[in-house]
């Protein structure tokens, strides 16, 4: 674990997705007066459903999955370091599909 702390490539993958996630928790929270009607995640309406209209839970639900996701790469990371770049690199790609669709979509 201590060469981590050297690991760049982890580094910035981690931070990228961490800043994507705070935009993504941001937007879901200025916009969840509207949230149902552009949500495209079953998942999503339902908890927002749930929750009486509120984007809380499932934001909630959205971050712990975050940081299981977080330790399973870092538990990669110590088993095989190229595993833990795939897995970073795909998180990362589908992070980017996310904030493209954000502005485009």
């Amino acid at each position: 674990m201590y060469r981590l702390r050297y690991d760049k490539i982890l580094l910035w993958g981690f931070i990228w997705i961490l800043a994507v996630s705070m935009v993504d928790h941001y937007l879901a929270i200025k916009l969840q007066s509207v949230m149902l009607d552009f949500e495209w995640n079953p998942l999503g309406v339902l908890l927002i459903e749930i929750d009486g209209g509120s984007v809380a839970l499932f934001m909630t639900i959205k971050m712990a999955f975050l940081w299981v996701i977080a330790a399973l790469i870092l538990k990669l990371y110590d088993y095989k370091k190229s595993y833990a770049y795939v897995a970073i690199a795909t998180l990362s790609f589908v992070q980017l599909l996310l904030i493209l669709f954000f502005l485009y979509g």
